[in-house]
This record gives C-alpha cells, structure tokens and sequence, in this order.
C-alpha cells in the first residue's frame, strides 16, 4: 500500500475553551440508582434534592411514622399548580424487570369541594403522565398506594406530586410518606414438568423481557461538537465509520439502528450514502442513499429499513463519501481517537484508522439512533461495492469557530447503557407434604440451560411443589444484580401416578392449573365426567351432561395432581390438571 500523505490545510491548534462538551450525560450526584426511599427522616427536601414550590414542606410532627410531607392549605391560593418533584431515579441497570412506586397519603379536609387534587405523576422526556389522583371529598386516613411503573424498565425517569386545585384553602393537609421506588426482575415463565415414576424433569421459559428492549439511545465515540474535519486532494470514494465489537453492544441486544447522524462540513456536489457493516472484515448489510444534506451542520438521515443488531458479532456505522472537489466533507471531533472504533476509514482498498492514514488523532462526528423496533429484520449481507482503484492523499482542516455545533439529538451515550444480563437460574421446592414455608434451593450451580431433572429418593414420596427463578447480573460489572420472584408453580405427586393421559377427541380443560374451576370443552357432545385423584380414586362425577362444555368447581379438592374422565358417544378422553391453592 503506498504511503499516505498528510497535508494541512491550516496548522491545526486546540483553542482553549473552544469546543463545549457534547451530549453525553453520565450519571451524577444528580441520579439516585434504584432502589430509592424517601420517609424524610432527614426532616429536610435537600437531603434526597427534591424540587418543590408553594406550601409543600417537611412536617417533623407528623407522618406514619413522623416526619412526612406536607402539603398546607394556607396561605390560601386560588387555581394554584404547586410540586414536589425528585430527582432522576434510574432504572437503566433494569432492563428486564417491573419498576414500581409504593407510598402513604393522607388527606385533613377542610371544605368537602372536590376541586382540589393531589395528583401523582411520572415522566422519562418532557411529558409528565397521572399516575393516580386523588381529591378533596372529605378526609382520607393514611392509606398504602402500590402503582407499577410500566415500561419503565431500563430508563432514568422522574416523579413527582403535584397539589392543584381552586381553593387551597378548602384543604387543611395532603401528606405523603414512605416513598419507595424499585425494581423486581422478570420471572421464568411457563414451568412444566415431566415425571416418570421418582424422576422430575422441570422445563421453562427465559423471562419475558422483550418488551423493554434497550433503552432508545444515541450511540458514539465522539464528544458530540464539530471542531475539525478531513477529505481527500482529489476527487474520490472513501467510507469514515464508527465500529464496535460484540462486547461493547451486548446491552443492545433486541435492537434496531433507525437512524444516521453527521457532519458535513463545506460541501457544495460531494454525494453521501447510509451504510451499516457487521462481522470483524466489515460485510455490508445496509447501503442507502442519502438524497441531499445541509452543510456544516448535523445532518440526521432516518433509514428506510430499519437494521437489526446482531450482538454477536461486530457492529460497524458509517457514512460513504463520493467527494468532488469539496475539500474536507468529514467533520470530526477535537479528539482524543478512540482508536480503532471512533476513527475508521475505508481508503485506498482497506480499512484503518485515522491515526495510522494521516496521523489525525479525531472521531469522526458520526451517531447511530437505536430504538426496539418489533418490525425490524434481520439484515442480509450485500454484495461488496465496486471501488476504483485509488491512491488518496488526505487534508486537514481547522474548523472556524461557526461549524463548531453541538449534537442536539436527544438522549446520547458513548457507550450502551448497562442494563441486567441473566446469567442463570436457581429451582425451589419443598419438602414431600407441599409445605409452602419449606421451600429451599435444590441446585448446587446456577442452572444455565431451561430444564432442570429432580431425583426423588424412595424414602421421600409424597406430594412436592416447585418454582423457578432467573438471577441476573449488572451487564457493565458483571456485579449481581437481583434474583426475581418464582414464576408459576408446580404441584406433583412422586411417584408419578398409575393413570395414563389419553386425549383421542379433543379434549381442552382450562385454566390449568386451577384454584377455583376448570372448563371442560369437546368437539363432541359430553356424556359423563369424572374426576380421579393420583391413586385413581374418584372424587367428582356428572352424567347426562348432553353438552359440549360443562364447569367443574375444584375448589373443594385438596392440591395436587388430578385426572379429567370426558367420555363421549365414540370415545372416552383422560387429561391430566393441576389444583392448587
């Protein structure tokens, strides 16, 4: 490969204090990471840096237990609007759990109007959403709140109380107390089981975690301010890319890349293209046509398909540049290179940094918008464009200070936000008479497939009730994160039962398992129904039921396994249920 030469425009020199810092936010002092509680023992709104207006103050007499908040009718406002606003509580490190908000209130009325309010409320952006709200129909003791928090799960978020009203002074007081916001990881779901005679093989699902996906987000090397940028001495093709490997993406798994921002800089014909790569050689998956772009400041160009991250391989977000005589169309960053992923470049029939082509010690100002698109496909790898050769000689210029622009997009990381990683799970049961106080783990390592075989020796028969529970970590230390509640639970008999399932004419019973009833369907009209126990002992019959569907009450059976006889003009069926309680 020949040697690229390095010709400068201008010296290029970094003028203190003259690139502002873009828009990555890190968390600060600023951020309370769930889990967050607030019972104002400090006796003061400073301690959590709550943000309030009018009459809201921390009443050292009061509460449940004292101190709380307290909102005070007096002084008397009229159509008043006054907060008590927290601070960002984040819950970024959950992303595959349910995020809740548990308080106490109280209510001294004053004048029974119903125009006054306390209304509690949520916002990730700059719209606040009720989550509940309460009015001044005569007083309230104190009373526990329990809201879910939904799709939540994997953001930073605020909340806030909010008393409104006409009158403030038809009130006397509203309180709040015992604040509480936190997280509860998803559980396995569907547990089912399959026994043979003392063998017990548990199989489940993997959390159901799709719905949050990752968090929208802007990802990136540079600092987010235009302060220098590169092109070619000729006319010529090249690509500038960010590029990221399967470690630095794995917390955008379920995720889709739907828009490209960058910036151009002193461009009158050069032509630009959208273009996504994956794997470590940089296969191609997406190439699109940019129709036109405005100089010398951020363009944000939104794709027409959306591509589909593949976290486990290389990710790379790029820019093709058909340069005329445009100087230097690839606007950069003041630097530091993050080397190797901020500042690569195709030119002259291979990939490199912009450290080793020229010296140049930047990032290409250059973003990628992900967001969890459910319609988005997985992208195919395209055929490799054709590119001339080429012997391209790369300039440098030093930006003036109008092209220094800060990214405005949004939400933006250098990096993909944390968020839980499942490294496992642990099976719960309990001892052979179902005694739910009893359950205790029966793996020794943390199962990391979905099935599970339990052994039950012969001197321990009896009845056995299981749950499973998923343990997931902090993706960015890979720390431990949470254990989440069981799932559904399993109640069986061991050994397994003498009555053999048998379902030749479309037996469906549900719910199943049952507490209360169960609903009997065929395609055929029922004739009989009976119920046995494992031992196959009847325990419930009906005849002449003539119909195609009949309820039958279970809720006076013990727990445990039992067997549903259908018997029909050409066939009798046998299902086996589940009671629980």
């Amino acid at each position: 490969m020949p040697m690229l030469i390095l010709m400068l425009a201008l010296q290029l020199r970094a003028l203190p204090g003259s690139c502002i810092t873009g828009p990555f936010k890190p968390l600060t002092t600023d951020t309370i990471l769930l889990p967050f509680t607030e019972t104002w023992e400090q006796g003061t709104f400073t301690y959590h840096n709550w943000i309030h207006s009018g009459n809201w103050s921390v009443n050292t007499g009061a509460g449940n237990p004292a101190p709380s908040a307290d909102y005070i009718g007096q002084p008397a406002q009229t159509n008043y609007n006054d907060t008590l606003q927290s601070v960002t509580l984040s819950a970024e490190k959950f992303s595959c759990a349910a995020i809740y908000l548990d308080f106490d209130y109280k209510l001294i009325d004053q004048n029974h109007t119903g125009a006054e309010f306390l209304t509690i409320e949520k916002r990730t952006d700059t719209s606040w959403i009720a989550i509940a709200e309460y009015s001044n129909n005569g007083d309230i003791s104190w009373t526990s709140q329990h809201y879910e928090l939904r799709l939540f799960s994997g953001k930073a978020f605020s909340i806030r109380f909010r008393a409104h009203g006409s009158h403030s002074q038809d009130i006397n007081h509203w309180f709040v107390d015992n604040i509480s916001v936190y997280a509860v990881c998803r559980p396995p779901a569907n547990l089912t089981c399959i026994q043979s005679h003392y063998n017990v093989t548990l199989s489940w699902q993997s959390p159901a975690c799709s719905g949050s996906g990752p968090p929208s987000q802007w990802i990136h090397w540079d600092n987010g301010v235009n302060c220098s940028s590169i092109g070619a001495a000729c006319p010529c093709q090249w690509d500038m890319a960010a590029h990221w490997t399967p470690d630095q993406i794995a917390n955008l798994d379920g995720g889709s890349i739907t828009k490209i921002s960058f910036f151009p800089v002193s461009v009158t014909t050069t032509t630009f293209r959208a273009r996504i790569w994956k794997g470590p050689m940089a296969d191609m998956i997406l190439d699109e046509n940019i129709p036109s772009v405005i100089s010398d400041q951020w363009n944000t160009y939104s794709l027409n398909v959306p591509s589909m991250i593949d976290v486990t391989t290389d990710l790379w977000v790029g820019i093709f540049i058909n340069q005329t005589w445009d100087p230097w169309p690839g606007g950069c960053d003041a630097g530091p290179a993050v080397n190797g992923y901020g500042d690569m470049i195709y030119i002259n029939g291979y990939w490199e940094t912009l450290i080793s082509a020229c010296g140049c010690n930047y990032n290409w100002n250059l973003q990628a918008y992900v967001e969890n698109l459910k319609s988005a496909t997985k992208p195919v790898i395209l055929p490799p464009p054709t590119m001339p050769e080429q012997n391209i000689t790369l300039i440098v210029n030093n930006v003036t200070n109008k092209h220094r622009i800060p990214f405005n997009g949004g939400i933006s990381t250098k990096h993909p936000e944390d968020k839980s990683v499942l490294i496992g799970y642990n099976v719960w049961r309990t001892d052979s008479k179902a005694d739910t106080s009893t359950y205790h783990k029966i793996n020794n390592a943390l199962v990391t497939d979905t099935t599970f075989m339990d052994n039950i020796s012969y001197d321990s028969l009896g009845i056995y009730k299981y749950y499973v529970t998923a343990v997931m970590n902090d993706s960015a230390s890979n720390d431990f994160l949470c254990e989440s509640p069981g799932g559904n639970r399993l109640i069986l008999s061991i050994p397994a039962v003498g009555v053999s399932e048998n379902n030749p004419i479309n037996i469906m019973i549900y719910p199943n398992p049952a507490t209360d009833h169960v609903n009997v369907n065929s395609d055929q009209t029922i004739n009989a129904i009976e119920v046995m126990n494992y031992t196959g002992q009847i325990v419930y019959s009906k005849n002449a039921v003539n119909s195609k569907s009949m309820p039958i009450t279970v809720s006076t059976l013990q727990a445990g396994i039992y067997f549903v006889k259908v018997t029909t003009e050409r066939a009798a069926g046998i299902i086996k249920i589940t009671v629980i309680y």
